[in-house]
């Protein structure tokens, strides 16, 4: 599945969120596309941008933020994700901010990426890039990869 310059915000849950409940791997090419202010009636778990179950996804220029009750790009499970040039701005207003997440046995990669979780709500739990069991990479430079972890 290919989008480009789409627009998922202000939904009541994920802006946009992927599954291949089914097991046939599904791919996803995001090239500038935008989710903010997401997250309504009292909703939990409200991501940005969010893959599941095998997904393969590559973001290019995506922005994601401003949502509540969730992170702003989460990828969970077996999922391999690789976001260039995207930005994610984390407010939610409870004070658990988090801009990237990668959970359970997912890897996220990023490069040239911009994270900002400076939360709301007076709270302590915000993460601009959080490992929650899965692997963050970052590409440093031209050819170098280093692991990062609850930064």
């Amino acid at each position: 599945m290919a989008m480009f310059g789409v627009d998922g915000s202000k939904g009541q849950k994920d802006g946009f969120g992927y599954h291949s409940d089914a097991g046939a791997g599904l791919a996803v090419l995001h090239i500038n596309c935008v989710s903010a202010d997401n997250g309504r009636l009292d909703e939990t778990s409200i991501n940005g941008f969010t893959t599941h179950d095998t997904v393969k996804s590559i973001d290019i220029g995506g922005r994601y933020g401003w949502g509540i009750n969730g992170t702003e790009v989460h990828c969970i499970e077996q999922t391999v994700s690789w976001f260039l040039g995207t930005r994610a701005t984390a407010r939610d207003p409870d004070g658990t901010c988090g801009a990237f997440k990668c959970s359970e046995d997912a890897a996220m990669y990023l490069e040239e990426t911009f994270a900002d979780a400076g939360g709301g709500g007076g709270g302590t739990n915000n993460f601009a890039i959080e490992a929650n069991g899965g692997t963050v990479l970052k590409r440093i430079g031209n050819c170098r990869i280093e692991f990062l972890a609850n930064l």
